[in-house]
């Protein structure tokens, strides 16, 4: 599990403004998460406001469309699903969560499907929810599926829903999820996952521990060390791999070294277009780092 902190409704009073007041909150903020032991922290907003605090669109998430026609050309038959209310839906969710590759440790899921606007469908191996009322086009949020079922799901809901077309993000990260969503949509579009922070890269790389140690196995043998240029927050690990078995040290102890500002740190480690960076091979190899925050819990 990833430690994240999450950060909504940013805003000053139009008689305040042009006092630093959001660079003072926000740089508290990040000195917070660090103190509680955050490795990330994640925002929906204006690139260029939060880039210059460290913040960057990263990530990879795909649109995918469906419309009735490239479901039935796939062979996609619709599940038996029906619409219930929140409180019946909150058992089911929880119970289809360990299905997911990519999902949230939820402990107020009470309070998110409270959202406005959300709908949700159930069968006897998934669930989706859906959000707006477009019954042409309907937008779902996060589908589930324990048999691997997701596209019959989605379907099955714009059936009920009389929707000539529906659309879903998802992960780069899904897996087989998203392997079976792709095969039967209809156009795709890659998405920036959100606006990522690296708060502690140290913290980042250890909980990633299992998945680089098994990407290290099949590297040649390198170190490096990678740095974050921040004049309040610098941080720098080191990583090594010799005979395929990975360490990962705190600060500065190989060459070469790659300095990053926070901007090209979160795009090189979570994923995003290339910066001019001499980033050697062997790093290159064990990024990107499959982090994905689903669309149902944004701030």
């Amino acid at each position: 599990m990833i430690p994240l902190a999450g950060i909504g409704g940013v805003a000053t009073a139009p008689e305040c403004r042009g006092r630093n007041h959001m660079s003072t909150l926000l740089r508290h903020a990040i000195r917070r998460m660090r103190a509680e032991g955050y490795a990330v922290s994640g925002l929906g907003g204006d690139r260029q406001r939060y880039n210059a605090f460290g913040w960057e669109w990263s990530g990879l998430v795909y649109g995918l469309r469906f419309t009735t026609r490239s479901m039935t050309k796939a062979g996609v038959r619709p599940a038996a699903v029906r619409e219930v209310f929140s409180d019946e839906a909150i058992p089911v969710i929880e119970g289809h969560q360990r299905s997911m590759t990519c999902r949230v440790e939820r402990h107020a899921l009470d309070l998110l499907v409270k959202k406005q606007n959300l709908r949700f469908w159930i069968s006897d191996d998934g669930y989706v929810i859906g959000a707006g009322e477009n019954r042409f086009s309907h937008s779902f949020l996060e589908v589930a599926s324990t048999a691997g079922a997701e596209p019959e799901l989605i379907m099955g809901a714009m059936e009920r829903l009389y929707a000539g077309e529906g659309t879903i993000m998802v992960s780069a990260w899904a897996g087989g999820a998203l392997a079976r969503l792709m095969r039967c949509a209809a156009s795709w579009t890659g998405y920036p996952d959100w606006c990522y922070r690296i708060v502690s890269l140290e913290r980042l790389f250890e909980r990633f521990r299992p998945l680089i140690e098994k990407r290290a196995e099949a590297l040649a043998d390198f170190e490096c060390s990678l740095a974050i240029r921040d004049e309040e927050f610098p941080e720098a690990v080191t990583v090594c791999v010799r005979g395929g078995r990975l360490e990962i040290q705190s600060g500065i102890g190989a060459r070469p070294l790659i300095e990053l500002d926070a901007v090209s740190a979160a795009r090189v480690i979570l994923g995003g277009p290339e910066i001019q960076a001499d980033v050697p091979p062997g790093l290159k190899n064990l990024l990107p780092l499959p982090l994905n925050v689903p669309q149902l819990d944004h701030v």
